[in-house]
């Protein structure tokens, strides 16, 4: 499958909580973004987004696009 469903466990939650606080005033990181950035740092995922400027700031690598086209 082209994408996996992963449960968002206590690991993230502490991570997100970190970087809210850490990114929060500088980057008006909001708490979703923060927990999509944990999980992708967690479980050493690339990120797939349109809002690349939301994460720019972090060290996440990011996937390649995907074509809507089969």
């Amino acid at each position: 499958p082209a994408f996996v469903s992963v449960d968002i466990d206590q690991d993230i939650l502490n991570l997100s909580v970190q970087l809210i606080n850490k990114y929060n005033l500088s980057h008006d990181m909001t708490i979703y973004d923060g927990i999509i950035a944990a999980t992708c740092m967690v479980y050493d995922l690339p990120l797939l987004t349109h809002n690349k400027k939301d994460f720019k700031f972090l060290d996440l690598s990011l996937a390649k696009e995907l074509s809507s086209e089969p």
